[in-house]
Formats: C-alpha cells, structure tokens, sequence
C-alpha cells in the first residue's frame, strides 16, 4: 500500500485562505458565529424533516418491496460536531439507468421509523442530484434520536416515482469528548468543496468533500481512497496528533498489513477532528468481494482504533 497523503493534505490546506479571514475575528465572536452556524443548520434540518407527505408517497411508502429494479443503493455513518450534534450523513445512488440528470432538482421523500413503530420524521423536498465518476447521487443528514432505526426513502419528479429504498440504521452513540475514529469511508472522488460547508453536510470534512464508491465497487485499476475521521486524539508536544495506520485485506487474495506513519490532517472549523486519508493498491486484487481490516493508532496516547471496511472488485 503506498500512501499519498500530501494529495489530501493539499485538499485540505486549500481554504486555508477562508480560515485565514475567520481566524481574524476575535475568539469569543468566532465561537458563538460557529454555534450560530450549527443551529442554523440543524432547524433548517429539523424543519425539512416535517415536512408533510403527499398522500401518494406514503401509500409508495407502505406498498414498497426491496428488490425491485428501481430500489437505490444506499450507503451511510454517523457523525458528531464539535459542539456535540449527533447525525447520520446519507448517500443514495440510483441505478445506471435511471434517466434522472445530474444537477437537476427533484422530489426526496421518506419516512424515519424506530424499530417499535414510532415515525421519527418526514420528508419531502426538493434536492440535487450530484455526478461522482460516473455515479449518480443524493445526498441528505438526518438529525434523529441515536438508536437503532429505519427509513423509507424515495426521488421523484413530478409524480413519478424514480427509485426506492429501505435503509436500516444501527448508529454508534459517540460522545464529542471520546477519541475514536468514524467508520471507513472507500472512494474514488475526494476534491474541495466549491463553498463552505455546513456543520452537519453529508461526507464532508474541513472544506473537502469524501464521496463513498455506492457498493464499495472499485476496478483493479481505481485510486481507493480509505478515509477516516479521528476526533480528539492525544496531541503531542508539538501540539499536534501522531498516528500510524494498517490495512489488512482479506477476501480470494490476501494481502498481509504494514504499520506506516500517517498524517492527521486539521478539519477547518471543526476543533479536535483531524482527517486521514490513504490510498490503497488495488491492482493485485481479482475480482470478489473482499474485508479490510483498518487499524488507527494514536501513537502518542498509545491507543489503537480499529474498523473494517467492505470493498468489491469488478471486471
């Protein structure tokens, strides 16, 4: 595995000139414009999630079978702010032959259930479909309580219905002031984001936007990107986090793991998370389905985070 972190670093430190412009208001008055920013953005979400549903949906909504042709392959994780907002960054990626267009609005509906029943929030509104290497996608938090819970989520567009999906959600509880890493994000698009982000956008990190690959589906000959998010790690002397990474694959070829160091790159405007991000050589692999074993180590507090990771190699 060779790692190429000075790709993601210059991601990274590309608006390190925005930061520069916030880093001259006073400390007090950038704190509470943060906060402002979070609770802004979790009541225009909250506001969305009540949405009313058409009559029409909701009957889609209960009829809905997985296993159509038109069902939408959905991939997600859970986050947490600086300040301790907790949510679930959702992507849905619609089949190759869906006609939709990417940058083009259309109907995002949904109902958010917990296992005993109870409807946690609707939704219904418009929303971009978005391009990534070939992929067409959608992208939305949702902010509920963390528990284990289920969604029915749809795209429409003046009526007709698109594609469907049921997702089962099974989020980790994650306190802002625990260390820990979030779950492994694969891909094969990692760029800037054209303006800023909000606090709880979907998959994005300081400023640079981590696409994941819908079914984890790469070819022998892709750019895999392995990203994670370390939060609160403990800093050393510097002042800065030490850690090294190991990925095992497992899967009809094996590939041993090897501790390298790695780089911990700040997030712009989210204190004490910091994004790792590897590449890893693919190209050895046959086509299958395969397990990487992913192992962060926080070499100052001495403390290992581990996580797996699902990758499939096509033709």
């Amino acid at each position: 595995m060779r790692a190429t972190l000075a790709i993601l670093c210059s991601l990274v430190a590309g608006s390190a000139f925005a930061q520069a412009v916030v880093d001259r208001e006073p400390k007090g008055v950038r704190d509470a414009n943060k906060f402002m920013d979070q609770t802004r953005a979790r009541q225009d979400l909250d506001k969305a999630a009540a949405a009313m549903l058409a009559p029409k949906f909701r009957q889609v909504i209960a009829a809905y079978h997985p296993g159509g042709a038109s069902d939408l392959t959905a991939t997600w994780a859970e986050f947490v702010t600086a300040s301790g907002t907790e949510f679930v960054a959702l992507q849905l990626a619609l089949p190759p032959d869906s006609g939709l267009r990417a940058a083009k609005e259309y109907t995002f509906f949904g109902v958010v259930a917990s296992d005993d029943g109870k409807e946690l929030a609707t939704y219904s509104e418009t929303i971009p479909v978005h391009q990534s290497k070939g992929d067409l996608l959608v992208e939305r938090s949702l902010i509920v309580p963390v528990q284990k819970f289920h969604g029915i989520f749809g795209l429409a567009n003046r009526g007709e219905i698109l594609g469907i999906a049921r997702v089962d959600f099974d989020p980790e509880t994650i306190r802002k002031d625990e260390a820990g890493i979030s779950r492994i994000i694969a891909s094969s698009d990692v760029h800037l984001m054209p303006s800023a982000q909000s606090p709880v956008e979907p998959f994005a990190f300081g400023g640079t936007k981590v696409v994941p690959k819908p079914h984890h589906a790469f070819r022998a000959a892709d750019e895999v990107w392995l990203f994670t998010e370390l939060r609160n790690p403990k800093l050393g002397d510097d002042g800065a986090p030490h850690v090294a990474t190991k990925v095992e694959v497992d899967g009809p070829k094996k590939l041993p793991g090897h501790v390298i160091p790695a780089e911990a790159s700040p997030l712009k405007g989210v204190p004490g998370h910091y994004g790792i991000g590897n590449t890893i050589d693919v190209s050895q692999l046959v086509p299958g389905d395969y397990t990487l074993h992913v192992t962060v180590i926080d070499t100052v507090a001495k403390q290992a985070f581990k996580r797996d990771a699902m990758l499939r190699i096509v033709e």
